[in-house]
């Protein structure tokens, strides 16, 4: 059996002893010399560059070690060193983007959104057909709470700005991925379908618990407001003695 050394990259076989390089290949020969380049790869990574000095320092450091900086190190400073290449490269392409580029990536994005919408569709199809309508009932539940967490999160800016600055093309294929997504959610409830039952009764007790506390106690415990009605049998104003 043949492979490539891997210390120089020339084909060696098993049998051998070692690699002409001088490379022992042994097993744990092998291991070790791939576990130290993992471990420099690891240690690459927790590496970053210091906001102020712009020197190499440990990303677990509190300040910087550079005795000429010194200047302490935050969450935040080490979020955006450690993302600012990946965002100037996001702004980079946002600014040189052409017209032609935003359709072509958003024609792609219509058509594996679509393709993805097939395949689900598909295998949905020949594995969960008899049993569909059980699972679109139960579907039902999970969407509603879905919906109502998401009204709930994400601003209502966002959906203002996605009805009237998106492409056609986009709108289309957010719909396929949304009912991706149901698909997929109806595939979870028949892998889980014991925790998917009981979880949709708690969302049921949840929601009768909501209706019974807010129309039937909290009524019976609410202060009743003042009425403004005039009342003639109500004493008015001063009462006066007439002799």
């Amino acid at each position: 059996m043949r492979f490539a050394c891997p210390n120089c990259g020339k084909d060696v076989v098993l049998t051998q002893a070692a690699c002409p390089c001088g490379f022992p290949l042994t097993l744990w020969s092998i291991i070790k010399y791939y576990w130290d380049r993992l471990r420099v790869r690891v240690q690459r990574m927790l590496v970053i560059e210091c906001p102020g000095c712009k020197q190499p320092m440990p990303v677990t450091a509190k300040t910087c070690p550079h005795p000429q900086c010194g200047i302490p190190i935050t969450v935040d400073a080490t979020i955006d060193e450690s993302f600012g290449p990946l965002k100037s490269g996001w702004r980079g392409f946002l600014k040189n983007v052409t017209p032609r580029m935003v359709r072509f990536i958003q024609w792609l994005y219509l058509i594996l959104s679509l393709a993805l919408l097939w395949g689900v569709l598909d295998y949905t199809e020949k594995h969960h057909a008899d049993n569909w309508a059980e699972l679109a009932g139960l579907s039902v539940v999970y969407l509603a709470v879905l919906s109502f967490l998401a009204l709930m999160i994400l601003p209502g800016r966002l959906f203002h700005a996605f009805s009237h600055g998106a492409s056609w093309r986009i709108k289309l294929a957010l719909v396929g991925n949304y009912f991706t997504l149901l698909l997929l959610l109806q595939i979870a409830i028949v892998a889980w379908w014991a925790r998917a039952l009981t979880l949709a009764m708690l969302f049921g007790v949840t929601l009768v618990g909501i209706w019974v506390l807010r129309l039937l106690l909290l009524p019976m415990v609410a202060k009743p407001e003042a009425s403004n009605e005039f009342d003639p049998s109500a004493p008015q104003g001063r009462r006066g003695r007439y002799g």
